[in-house]
């Protein structure tokens, strides 16, 4: 539904507060899971690479999203052609933010975990482009969204607690946040 002056947001997208409650309680306990299990040097990999793939998120999409919604929802047709500027954009910008942090990577010193770790979770970014998520805004469909990223979440949670079963598994996590982001791109772009 639409939301009306006077509305609160929970009642205007139910399921969306939904999707979001059970994200971000999923993504409690998987933090929880990986703060008995890994050591703290562990856990501060984690928290670096959790940063790494924001600043690369936001830096490699520069405000794609912010100029292709309302495109998008003035005209909806335009979508394909939209999607594939979108994605070329979005390429652009990463390899140069890449290029930026292979440079910087090289030039500084980087604990073993976080030399292992870190492309894992910066390469996790490189999806967005593909969940083409300002479609999704544009169109008013933040359930399918919704639903996506509960089942990254799952997809991460279900990985860890597989995956990592002791301190010396951090490059694991990195793994499963990889693909818990290919996950939700896979599911959004098909």
């Amino acid at each position: 539904g639409r939301w009306r002056r006077g509305q609160g947001v929970a009642a205007a997208d139910p399921a969306g507060e939904a999707a979001e409650t059970v994200t971000r309680a999923t993504s409690f306990l998987a933090i929880a899971y990986l703060s008995r299990t890994l050591a703290p040097a562990g856990m501060g990999a984690v928290e670096f690479g959790t940063a790494l793939f924001g600043l690369v998120l936001v830096l490699g999409t520069g405000g794609v999203e912010a100029v292709f919604t309302p495109a998008a929802a003035r005209e909806p047709a335009a979508v394909p052609s939209l999607a594939g500027r979108s994605v070329l954009l979005s390429a652009l910008l990463f390899a140069f933010v890449g290029t930026g942090l292979a440079a910087s990577a090289w030039c500084a010193e980087v604990a073993p975990d976080l030399r292992m770790s870190a492309p894992l979770f910066a390469g996790a970014a490189l999806f967005a482009p593909f969940a083409m998520r300002f479609a999704f805004v544009a169109g008013e469909r933040a359930a399918v969204l919704g639903a996506t990223n509960v089942l990254g979440a799952l997809v991460f949670l279900g990985l860890c607690l597989v995956t990592v079963r002791t301190p010396d598994d951090v490059t694991r996590v990195g793994g499963a946040w990889l693909a818990a982001a290919a996950h939700r791109a896979d599911v959004t772009f098909a």
